[in-house]
C-alpha cells in the first residue's frame, strides 16, 4: 500500500463529502462518498491495513461533521471488518457487486448514525428535539449505492496508485 495515495483518496473523499453533500443531496437522501473509499480500500489492502485505513478515515470524517468523535471511526471499522477478505475480492470488479456492497456498506454507517441520534438524548438526558427518521438512512443508502458502480470504477482505475493488490480470480479477471 502506497501511504500517500491512500491520505490524498481519504482526504478527497472526506472533503467532497463535506463539501458537496448538501448541494448533490436530494431532500433528505445525501450519498456516503467515504463509504465507497472505504469499500474499495477494503476489497484490496490487506487486512490489517485496510481496517486502519478505514478507522482512520471515519475519525477525519468525524471532525469535520457534527457526530460525536469516533461515531464514523466505528462504522467504517465495522463496514471493513465486513468486507475485508478473499470472498469479496472475488466479485469485486462486476457492478452488481459495486451496488450491493455500497447498499450494504451504507446502510450499515448511516444506521449507526441513526442509532446514535436516537440514543444520544436519552443516554445524556437531553431534551428530544426532533424524533429520528430512518427515511433519510435508507434513501441515502440507495443513493450511495446507485452512484457505486460508477465511482468504484473510477477508483478501480487508480488502484495501482493507491498500491492495492491486484484481484484474483472471480470475475475481475484473473
Amino acid at each position: 500500500m502506497h501511504w500517500f495515495g491512500l491520505l490524498m483518496l481519504a482526504y478527497l473523499a472526506v472533503a467532497i463529502q463535506a463539501g458537496l453533500a448538501g448541494q448533490i443531496g436530494i431532500g433528505a437522501a445525501s450519498p456516503n462518498l467515504v463509504v465507497l473509499a472505504v469499500l474499495l480500500v477494503s476489497i484490496y489492502a490487506r487486512r490489517e491495513q485496510a481496517l486502519t485505513w478505514a478507522v482512520g478515515v471515519g475519525l477525519a470524517q468525524d471532525l469535520t461533521s457534527q457526530q460525536p468523535l469516533g461515531l464514523y471511526a466505528f462504522s467504517y471499522g465495522l463496514l471493513g471488518l465486513f468486507v475485508v477478505g478473499r470472498e469479496a475480492e472475488r466479485h469485486a470488479a462486476h457492478p452488481l457487486s459495486h451496488f450491493l456492497m455500497a447498499l450494504g456498506g451504507a446502510l450499515l454507517s448511516n444506521l449507526v448514525v441513526a442509532f446514535n441520534e436516537w440514543a444520544y438524548p436519552i443516554l445524556h438526558q437531553l431534551p428530544r428535539v426532533r424524533g429520528v427518521s430512518l427515511w433519510p438512512a435508507v434513501a441515502g443508502a440507495a443513493y450511495t449505492a446507485l452512484l457505486a458502480p460508477m465511482v468504484l470504477a473510477a477508483l478501480l482505475r487508480v488502484r495501482g496508485v493507491l498500491g492495492l493488490r491486484q484481484p484474483r480470480g472471480g470475475l475481475s479477471g484473473g
